[in-house]
């Protein structure tokens, strides 16, 4: 029988094999899922290794969770909107490229200018005197964005062109699309379980102590103000209600008249108030910025001890860079935004904002108000409520650095009109910006110019002290005061005209050495007290083992300090500065004319009962009589060289004691970012 040809199979049009609706849109969602959460896994890890150049491994990786589900969120968004344009454009008739490597292309394109974008953003710099939004950055900040926006819109209408193109094709297998996604899934999970591991390590707390402390151990809150003199406060004779906050425990406590730094800048005097050693001993100093890892620092022994130790700050040479930050537990840096907003989109979506807005600047805020408000609310987290038991809550060790007090002077308004009351001259405020400029001999200061200067620095420190306020009503909240050891001190002065210099550079006279020094526990120093024995910020870490446990003097290493607590007079300070040829070399390219051979030289100084030997490596010394003559400005070495000679021999016979660190051996690197911020502050070129 002749088949018809209806009946002729060979003859009848092809079956549709092609995948139905339902089945092309199921494999979009699985591409789609599967490339968002591998690249939102890659993205977090580059957050988590990011934030771990400032932040302790376990805590970087608390925050990658975080970062993944917000990336991953971010991605999908854009993602689905690319599925329904493919969808809409004819995947359906046409699988054409298959979905996984459109997302692929589109995810990474996105990824690759988000990046650039940030970058771009982060370089534009806020010079002083910048009008406080960026009205001048907003246009082409905007107009980049608009360009990323374009484009991506444009690579996916591209996309969808080549799909309608292409012939039609069996979209790609199930099975691959299917192991792509579980791959991407499971590194997902592996990188949240790590991370919630490493959460609940960080949430914890505290380090394993090596002893039990005695009942009832006492917090301790360790305040320094950097770059504040003692003379500059009010309870040291300064004819001015400026610091009414540190007069209330100079009054409840004990005030240290002749306390000094024994070193007249930031690194080495932190590195010697955390180790009690002096900078030949524990080597962080012009010559080797970093301090090592085998010193023991005041949170590391109290760590051990059972505290919880935190510590907050805005300063380059207080970050784990420096090694300064050996022991704490928690600790925030706040020349970095928080750590969650340091995450990819978190920085992506300020940036937006910022860009479309104006990014607002303040005027002059050294981060002093969010440390203050920072340190209260973390009392205030550690402590709990003062109506309920908290007997599980171990003492904690506080530290506070605030900034405000270091060049440029620039208070708030509040404190201008208090303290100032009229502008500063050009000649004063190129000074104030730029202290070379006095220094080297180009600006010529007169003396109302130096008292204005001088005002303007009072105001800030009557700024630092309504944030202390802050820190000290948290304790009296959480009814803690009476229970803790309150230090308020500085890491070294600052010279404001005196010896023909501006800030804190190439001397070791008083106006930088000598400091405010105010302890309050009640109990353990007589309220209302002037201690005038000569004492150094060495001195606080055998003091504060001395009061929490005595009989962890065994776990106290080796130290120069000695306990405040002690009746005896140490009789002498001793003061060290090295040599700051990185700062010195920045000099001739500006001021050729500028002769710094007389300042490159090694300085130590030994102060004994009234007198002061200033020896430097070049071998001119200096002798003051302080008692007589504060200012130093009366040189007796020539007069009384026998005087000189001894206390130089003394001096000789000290230093031979030190076991000197650093010398020839390298520091550890600076990172890139560190190394700009010091040389925009002027202490490397």
């Amino acid at each position: 029988m002749t088949a018809t040809p209806e009946h002729d199979v060979s003859h009848r049009a092809p079956r549709d094999v092609r995948p139905p609706h339902g089945a092309s849109l199921a494999g979009l969602l699985r591409a789609l899922i599967a490339v968002a959460a591998a690249l939102a896994s890659v993205r977090a890890l580059f957050d988590a290794a990011r934030l771990g150049r400032h932040e302790p491994l376990d805590r970087a990786l608390a925050l990658l969770p975080e970062s993944l589900f917000a990336t991953f969120a971010a991605l999908a968004t854009v993602f689905l909107a690319i599925a329904l344009v493919l969808w809409l454009a004819g995947l359906r008739r046409a699988p054409g490229i298959p979905p996984l490597a459109i997302f692929l292309g589109v995810g990474i394109a996105l990824l690759v200018a988000s990046e650039v974008w940030l970058r771009a953003f982060d370089a534009i710099e806020i010079q002083p005197g910048t009008p406080p939004r960026l009205a001048a950055f907003r246009t082409p900040l905007i107009a980049a964005l608009a360009t990323l926006v374009i484009g991506a819109a444009a690579l996916t209408a591209l996309f969808a062109l080549a799909l309608r193109r292409r012939a039609a094709r069996e979209a790609p297998g199930w099975r691959a699309t299917a192991a792509i996604a579980s791959a991407a899934v499971a590194l997902c999970a592996v990188s949240l379980a790590g991370a919630q591991i490493a959460g609940r390590s960080a949430r914890a707390g505290g380090s394993t102590s090596t002893g039990a402390l005695p009942q009832r151990a006492p917090n301790i809150l360790l305040i320094v103000m950097d770059t504040v003199r003692a003379d500059a406060m009010s309870c040291y004779g300064l004819p001015l209600d400026a610091t009414p906050t540190i007069d209330r425990p100079a009054r409840e406590g004990a005030t240290f008249v002749n306390a000094t730094s024994p070193a007249p800048w930031t690194l080495p005097a932190h590195a010697s108030l955390f180790t009690g050693l002096y900078p030949s001993e524990h080597g962080a100093h012009y010559g080797y910025l970093h301090l090592d890892d085998d010193v023991t620092t005041m949170a590391e022994l109290l760590s051990a001890l059972g505290y919880a130790t935190a510590g907050f700050s805005k300063k380059t040479w207080l970050s784990r860079e420096m090694g300064t930050l050996q022991g704490f537990r928690e600790y925030r840096d706040f020349r970095l935004p928080a750590p969650r907003e340091r995450l990819f989109v978190a920085r992506l979506r300020a940036s937006v904002r910022d860009a479309t807005r104006g990014r607002p600047v303040r005027f002059k805020d050294a981060g002093g108000a969010a440390i203050a408000a920072a340190s209260a609310d973390w009392i205030r987290a550690h402590t709990g409520d003062p109506d309920r038991e908290s007997a599980t809550a171990p003492p904690f060790f506080l530290f506070i650095n605030f900034n405000e007090a270091h060049l440029p002077y620039l208070p708030q308004r509040i404190d201008f009109l208090r303290f100032a009351r009229r502008m500063p001259t050009e000649a004063a405020m190129a000074s104030n910006f730029d202290s070379m400029l006095y220094i080297a001999g180009v600006t010529r200061l007169a003396a109302q110019d130096l008292a204005l200067l001088a005002a303007l620095y009072a105001g800030e420190i009557a700024y630092v002290d309504r944030q202390i306020a802050h820190v000290v009503a948290a304790l009296e909240e959480t009814r803690q005061l009476d229970d803790t050891i309150v230090i308020i001190t500085s890491d070294h002065g600052e010279n404001i005209g005196e010896h023909g210099l501006m800030g804190h550079v190439l001397c070791v006279y008083d106006t930088l050495l000598r400091v405010p020094l105010v302890i309050r526990y009640p109990g353990r120093f007589r309220a209302g007290a002037l201690d005038e024995r000569l004492v150094q910020l060495t001195d606080l870490l055998p003091t504060l083992v001395d009061i929490v446990d005595p009989e962890a003097v065994a776990l106290l290493p080796q130290v120069s300090g000695r306990s405040l607590l002690s009746p005896d007079d140490r009789g002498f300070a001793v003061a060290e500065y090295q040599r700051p040829d990185s700062y010195l070399d920045r000099f001739p390219e500006r001021f050729p004319d500028f002769d710094t051979a007389p300042y490159r030289r090694d300085l130590v100084s030994l102060a004994a009962g009234p007198l002061k030997l200033i020896d430097g490596s070049d071998g001119r010394r200096e002798l003051y009589d302080v008692a007589r003559d504060p200012g130093e400005a009366e040189d007796l070495a020539a007069r009384d060289s026998a005087r000189v000679a001894d206390l130089a021999r003394v001096l000789g016979h000290f230093r031979a004691g030190f076991g000197r660190r650093g010398g020839d051996a390298a520091a550890p690197a600076l990172d890139a970012e560190t190394r700009e911020e010091l040389r925009s502050l002027g202490y490397i070129q």
